[in-house]
């Protein structure tokens, strides 16, 4: 099995996927000062809306 490069073996990740979705919480990681913090299913539909409406500004140096 290929590992993803954070120490977990890829087959695990849908069932990990299936079990928040079910739990209806998640993980928010803030990579730059470490921090992980617990959201609702609200608050990730809500970021995830929020990046869908600005394409644009990931697109910049194209």
């Amino acid at each position: 099995m290929n590992q993803n490069g954070n120490g977990r073996k890829s087959l695990f990740d849908p069932v990990l996927i299936f079990l928040r979705l079910i739990q209806g919480y998640w993980e928010r990681r803030n990579l730059v000062n470490g921090e992980t913090t617990i959201v609702d299913d609200q608050t990730v539909e809500e970021d995830l809306q929020d990046r869908l409406d600005n394409p644009e500004s990931d697109n910049q140096n194209n």
